[in-house]
């Protein structure tokens, strides 16, 4: 099965969102490199069976200098909006708009040191005619690994 661009952006912002916070208020977090881990459902409507749960992981240097990647894709615009830290919690909104449609989404991640557990919840919605948008979750978690690797 394809992941959308739009999907991949939102797990990325997810993500990146995630470890954009630094200075006083910053979550319990390490700098360096970090295995996360995703699971994504969709519920595709008008599908007469449940679309089965795709798992999958990336690895990501993140540092001071660089905790937020230009989650960005060409023609694709996003916005975080709501953006908060509270003790190892941080949640967010985010909007993207690319030529097909749009996707809204809410997340949510809690820090402890050298890992995280999280959720997404989304909304894909197309600009097609007479087509039904598509709610998409993914649980979240990531892993400290070390020191980063140039």
């Amino acid at each position: 099965m394809m992941i959308s661009n739009d999907a991949r952006l939102l797990l990325v912002l997810a993500g990146s969102l995630a470890f954009s916070t630094h200075g006083a208020g910053a979550p319990n977090m390490q700098v360096g490199e970090w295995e996360n881990g995703v699971e994504m459902k969709m519920d595709v409507p008008g599908l007469p069976f449940a679309m089965p749960a795709i798992r999958f992981k990336t690895k990501k240097c993140l540092t001071e200098k660089d905790m937020v990647p230009n989650p960005s894709k060409e023609n694709q615009r996003c916005e975080v909006k709501n953006r908060q830290v509270s003790g190892n919690k941080v949640t967010w909104q985010t909007v993207c708009t690319d030529k097909d449609g749009t996707t809204e989404g809410e997340g949510e991640i809690t820090y402890s040191g050298d890992s995280y557990q999280g959720t997404v919840h989304a909304r894909m919605i197309p600009k097609k005619a007479n087509a039904q948008p598509v709610k998409v979750d993914y649980k979240l978690n990531g892993r400290y690994l070390g020191v980063c690797k140039k």
